[in-house]
């Protein structure tokens, strides 16, 4: 049986994407041995071929879609698989009013006016000198 590697999956609200981190340094994993695929709706990695076996395969939050294929890629570094997906559908996050980034705060912000009152310079009055 396949063991669950340690990770994290944030949502970015701001930049509009998902950061998902597997932490494989634990095993010295190589990387062409990392069955990296993820889809739509769902993140997925294995490594069966490998001696280790570990499996992770979970949806994204909130019923998130992203922006992902067979062919997406992700970096290895330090142990430390990082993918970086962009959001194609918010989901839940769009639906409870919760915004999903600035958009909603941004639509009813007011201008701020300056706090300074500008100096006037009045060209028409010429300075005489004695």
């Amino acid at each position: 049986m396949a063991s669950v590697p340690p990770h994290s999956c944030r949502v970015d609200k701001g930049r509009g994407v998902v950061t998902v981190k597997v932490f494989l340094k634990k095993w010295r994993v190589p990387a062409d041995l990392i069955n990296f695929s993820p889809s739509r709706d769902r993140f997925y990695l294995d490594t069966l071929k490998f001696s280790k076996k570990l499996k992770l395969e979970f949806p994204y939050p909130h019923n998130i879609k992203v922006k992902a294929s067979d062919d997406s890629e992700a970096s290895l570094e330090y142990g430390v698989l990082t993918a970086v997906f962009p959001i194609v559908e918010w989901g839940e996050l769009r639906n409870n009013g919760s915004g999903g980034g600035d958009d909603d705060r941004r639509a009813n912000k007011k201008p701020k006016e300056s706090k300074r009152k500008r100096k006037r310079k009045n060209s028409s009055v010429s300075r005489e000198r004695k």
